[in-house]
Order: structure tokens, then sequence, then C-alpha cells
């Protein structure tokens, strides 16, 4: 289905820029199947622990799980088990394709947008159940939200209410408990880590998460754009809370301010792979007209990066 970009200005801005999908044939599906395992197989070689498999925030997998975005009608849709089969395709190949020690996970989407109610839920629920007891994971990472509701770009409001989906975690514990006991029983493989994305930055509420035992894991994405070495500060104890930093705009709010903060970070992350340090100056202006144009239009690093492949190819 056509992405369908928040607000007003979005609708304008997504029917000019945002052309209709097609649908994927099968031998597309075969095509990007093996991509992700060379891929992953590359990594290995490379030298990396791991690699997870993207199925969150609207992307191309999360897609063909999600209710509203797979309309197709054939194995690949239809219904949960069809929707699910790609990602267990790509799954089962990847782990084929890599040693038992190499690291592999997936990332989640434990909701795709604010007005998924509980049987949206019931359905990610039931698929990480079935990922639980096939024995190909090592962790699964759960998140939420798409471009057409960015849940993963919300701030936190107020101290006290970051961690987005720790009550969709809680209710996934309860399910998960109850499947580890009857798998136990039966000697089944064990169970992959949890870990938990999306407005932690607060140090008393991850460790309450993790005390809790509603994940094994805690995940952080932009602090780390502002600050590194959080991660660090905060389990040796001298920072209780990561930082965080939110631009605003005048207008088109609903698409705009998630749309520059994002930009916003991405700059800060660019500028870490260079060697500087984040720059929390950085203006709006700056990032829209600059940032924009290298991320959507055109970036200088483009042709060297094409240099590279083509001597990596030969």
């Amino acid at each position: 289905a056509r992405i369908q970009l928040p607000g007003a200005f979005g609708k304008v801005a997504g029917a000019i820029c945002i052309r209709s999908p097609r649908e994927a044939t099968l031998d597309d599906i075969e095509r990007i199947t093996q991509q992700f395992v060379t891929s992953a197989r590359l990594a290995e070689q490379a030298g990396f622990d791991g690699v997870q498999i993207h199925g969150a925030h609207g992307y191309l997998l999360s897609q063909f799980l999600s209710t509203s975005g797979n309309l197709r009608t054939d194995e690949y849709g239809t219904n949960p088990q069809g929707r699910r089969r790609f990602l267990l395709e790509i799954l089962r190949a990847v782990r084929q394709a890599t040693s038992d020690t190499f690291v592999v996970g997936v990332k989640l989407n434990s909701k795709d947008s604010r007005t998924d109610g509980k049987e949206r839920e019931d359905e990610c629920i039931n698929l990480i159940q079935e990922l639980c007891s096939t024995g190909l994971l090592d962790f699964i990472e759960l998140s939420g939200g798409s471009y057409e509701d960015s849940l993963f770009f919300d701030d936190v409001k107020k101290e006290g209410t970051d961690g987005f989906f720790i009550p969709f975690a809680k209710r996934l514990k309860d399910m998960l408990q109850q499947q580890q006991h009857d798998e136990e029983k039966s000697s089944s493989s064990s169970m992959p880590l949890i870990a938990l994305t999306g407005g932690f930055r607060s140090a008393s509420i991850m460790e309450r998460t993790i005390v809790e035992k509603n994940a094994h894991l805690i995940g952080l994405a932009r602090p780390l754009c502002l600050d590194p070495n959080i991660a660090g500060d905060i389990l040796n104890g001298t920072k209780e809370m990561a930082p965080s930093y939110k631009l605003d705009f005048f207008m088109a709010k609903t698409l705009m301010v998630p749309v520059l903060n994002s930009l916003w970070h991405q700059r800060q992350l660019k500028r870490m792979s260079e060697g500087k340090h984040p720059d929390l100056k950085l203006s709006i202006w700056y990032t829209l007209i600059v940032s924009f144009f290298r991320t959507y239009v055109w970036d200088p690093t483009y042709s060297k990066r094409s240099q590279i492949l083509k001597k990596y190819k030969t």
C-alpha cells in the first residue's frame, strides 16, 4: 500500500514525492532473500559478531508484516502466516548461511501506529512466540511506528514517561514465560533475549525494566547521537539521565518536526564518523536545507562510494 505521510502538508508532499509501490514478484522475493544472505555472510567474513534483520518502522519486511500495508492475495499475504512467511524465509536462509556462533537478531514493531489496538498486538505476540520456538534467533528487539505514524521519533514528554513500549513488553513477558515453561519440559532450544527500544532516558526506568524482567536488554539510539559514551556512564553510575534534544518548527508540525529531528540526529552521527564532536548548535535551517538535500537529493560522497564499490567488485 502507498505510504500516507501525516498531516495536510504530508498528504500533498506524499502525492508529489512518493510513488505508488508495485507488488513484489516471487522472483523479487527470492532475490531479496539472497541479498540478505549475502550481506550476513559478508558481515561474518569481515569479522562482525552478528547482524540484525530490520523488520520494523515501515521498511520492506515491516510492510509484509503489516495488516494495512500487505494487500497481497498469494501465499505472502491474506493471513498472519502469509504475512510473516517472507521474514521467516530470510531468517532461515541467513541462519543456514552463517556459523552457529554468529549472532542473528530481528527488530519488530509492537504496533505500527497509535491507533493499532489489541488485535495488532496479539498478532505481534503470536509472531514472537513462533520466532522464539524456531531456534533461529539470538535476540528480538521491540520498537514501534513507521513514517506514517512516527512513534519511534517521539520525544519523552516529561520525566517518568520514557520507555514507550513497556506496556506491550509486560504483556509479552507473561506469554513468553508460559511458553518457556512448556518448552523447558520438552527440552527445546533456549529462548532469544528480548531487547526494548524507544524513549528510554532515565537510568532508573531502564533498571526497573530489567529487574522486572520486561526485557533483557535496553536499546538507546538518539542519546548516543549526542553522547556516544552515555551507555557506559549510565552503567557505572556517573549519569542518571541520557541526553535528549528536540527541535521545533512553526508549520506542518506532524510531518516537519519528526523529519527535522531525524535529519538533525543523522547529521550528528555524520559528524562523529568524521572524527568530530556532536554540534548542539546545528541550526534548523542548516538541517532542513543542507541535510535534507544530502539525504534525499544528492550527496557529494556518493561518487566516492561508487568508486570504492567498483574497486571492491573488481
